[in-house]
């Protein structure tokens, strides 16, 4: 009968060795997949952030756009145009994995060409039916767009744990 019970323990043993040999390899490859998840984030994240940065500075600077004279010399009239042009946005060319990325951030992000291409629309509009406020709702919009993508690049930077940008004027 003691043949009997060894044989027993003997399969047990070997079935629960084999049962913790698996947890354990799950929960290193778990590991190891957040850790290369989390390394493709903060790659993917440090390009965007430099762009995003970039694309605030730019609304910051057509925000503060009051124009300046120009003279129409086919009409003789003088007029108030832009003086800091509207770039185009795109995120072409960004290196990385955007599925590393959380959907919420991933959504603003993507979002943000059609965002300042429809902004392009409006002002166009506006220009056409309401010439004498082109300039004020363009130093709204633009502020306004501005402040939004500071705080998405905040966001980005926070989730991606990177550092904060260095300010050259401190």
């Amino acid at each position: 009968m003691a043949d009997w019970v060894t044989g027993v323990i003997a399969g047990v043993s070997g079935i629960a060795g084999g049962a913790a040999t698996q947890w354990f390899t799950l929960i290193k490859e778990s590991r190891v997949s957040k850790k290369a998840r989390f390394r493709d984030m903060q790659f993917i994240g440090v390009e965007l952030l430099l762009k995003l940065t970039e694309l605030s500075e730019h609304c910051r600077k057509l925000s503060n756009d009051y124009g300046e004279a120009y003279f129409d010399s086919r009409n003789g009239l003088e007029e108030t145009v832009p003086s800091v042009p509207v770039r185009g946005f795109t995120l072409e060319g960004i290196q990385g994995k955007w599925d590393a990325l959380p959907a919420e951030l991933l959504f603003r992000i993507r979002e943000l060409p059609l965002t300042l291409a429809s902004i392009e629309r409006f002002m166009g509009d506006v220009a056409k039916y309401d010439e004498s406020h082109y300039f004020n709702r363009r130093m709204d919009i633009y502020g306004k767009q501005a402040v939004r993508i500071e705080a998405l690049t905040e966001q980005l930077r926070v989730r991606c744990q990177l550092p904060e940008n260095q300010d050259i004027h401190e």
